[in-house]
C-alpha cells in the first residue's frame, strides 16, 4: 500500500533537502546520514523509500480522498475485480413454520484498472544550491501536485484532445451514473441537507464532505436576520470537511461540492509511488537544471454509489440571509 510502515523516529532521520543538495553539489556537510544512503542507478539518482515515504505521507494528508479515509487496496497486477452493489436485500419477521418472503441480493462487478499518476519538474542549479528552505519547498510542491493531479483524476477522469474521456485516467467518480445529483438552490445549507438525506435514505452513513474554497467561504459567512453568523444544522455540523480546490469552482455555472461515505469508494493502487531526480539529460546539462520525476499506478471507483451524492451549481449570493434552518 501507499502507507508508510517505518517508525516515525526513522522516516525523520534523513533530510531531502540535505540528500537533493549533496546529491547534486556534492557537499555532505552536517549530511552524515544522508551521505551514507546516498544511490544511484543507471535511471538517476534513487531517492531513498524512507524520504519517499515523507512526501508520501503529506500527500495523502492532502487529498480529498485519502484525507477522507477512503479505502486502500493493493493491486499485485494491473487489474483487479471488485464487487459493486447493484441491489440491497430486504428482510422481513415471518410467522412460524411459514415460507419467508423471497428478498434478491445482487451485485456487478468493477474492474479497478491501475492508471499511471506521472508527473516531473526541473529546479534549477542556483535553487538548489543556495535555498535554505530547499526540504519544505520539495516536499509541499511535490506532495501537493501528486494530491492534485489525483483528487482531479478521481474526481472528473481526464479528457483527451478530442474532448473524450481518457481511458488511461481514473473514470472520475462525479461522472458516475449511479450516484445522487443535488442541483443547489442556494439556501444557505439546505442542499447540503438535502444531500445527506438522499444517502441516509439509501441507508449509507455520510460522514465527509468535499468542497472549494470558495464554498468553504460562503458557508462561513451566512448570516441570520440579526447579522449574526448562523450556526451550522447538526447534520452538516457532524460531517468532516475536506477542502479540495480541484472540485469545480465555477463563477457562471457555480461550484461541485460532494457529501458520501468514505467506504462507498475505494482506491487501489498497483505500486508505491516512486520519486527520483536526475541531472544528465540534454535539457538539465544546456540549461543548469535538476530534473524530479514522481510517478504512480493507481484507479479509484464507487462501490456503493447510492452513499455518494454530489451537489452541483452552488453559487454565492451578494448577502445571504438565513433563518435558524439554514432557510433563505
Amino acid at each position: 500500500t501507499v502507507v508508510s510502515r517505518l517508525p516515525q523516529t526513522e522516516r525523520k532521520a534523513l533530510d531531502l533537502g540535505k540528500y537533493v543538495r549533496g546529491a547534486v553539489t556534492g557537499d555532505w556537510s552536517n549530511a552524515v546520514e544522508e551521505r551514507a544512503a546516498f544511490n544511484t542507478s543507471t535511471t538517476g539518482v534513487i531517492i531513498p523509500n524512507v524520504l519517499s515515504a515523507q512526501v508520501i505521507d503529506k500527500a495523502r494528508n492532502l487529498s480529498l480522498f485519502t484525507a477522507a479515509g477512503v479505502p486502500i487496496v493493493p493491486m499485485s497486477t494491473n487489474n483487479l475485480t471488485i464487487a459493486r452493489v447493484a441491489e440491497d436485500p430486504e428482510f422481513s419477521f415471518k410467522e412460524e413454520l411459514a415460507e419467508a418472503e423471497e428478498s434478491s441480493f445482487s451485485l456487478e462487478p468493477v474492474e479497478l484498472k491501475a492508471k499511471t499518476a506521472y508527473g516531473y519538474a526541473y529546479c534549477s542549479l542556483e535553487t538548489i544550491h543556495s535555498a535554505q528552505n530547499l526540504t519544505d519547498i520539495l516536499y509541499q510542491v511535490f506532495s501537493q501536485a501528486f494530491a492534485d493531479m489525483c483528487d482531479r483524476g478521481m474526481l472528473y477522469g481526464q479528457l483527451t484532445a478530442l474532448q473524450t474521456a481518457a481511458e488511461y485516467a481514473p473514470a472520475g467518480i462525479m461522472n458516475d451514473e449511479d450516484i445522487h445529483v443535488i442541483e443547489a438552490t442556494n439556501r444557505g445549507y439546505a442542499d447540503f441537507i438535502r444531500a445527506i438525506g438522499a444517502i441516509r435514505r439509501a441507508n449509507g452513513n455520510p460522514s465527509v464532505v468535499g468542497m472549494n474554497a470558495a464554498t468553504e467561504e460562503y458557508l462561513s459567512l451566512l448570516t441570520d436576520a440579526n447579522g449574526q453568523n448562523l450556526e451550522e444544522p447538526k447534520a452538516y455540523a457532524a460531517l468532516e470537511k475536506v477542502v479540495s480546490n480541484q472540485l469545480v469552482e465555477d463563477t457562471e455555472n457555480g461550484s461541485d461540492a460532494l457529501v458520501f461515505d468514505p467506504k462507498a469508494m475505494i482506491i487501489g493502487f498497483q505500486n508505491r509511488m516512486v520519486f527520483r531526480m536526475f541531472q544528465d539529460t540534454d535539457y538539465c546539462i544546456k540549461n543548469g537544471a535538476v530534473g524530479f520525476q514522481i510517478y504512480s499506478m493507481l484507479d479509484c471507483a464507487a462501490v456503493q454509489p447510492k452513499h455518494i451524492a454530489k451537489i452541483t451549481g452552488i453559487k454565492e449570493t451578494a448577502a445571504v440571509v438565513s433563518d435558524g434552518n439554514g432557510e433563505s
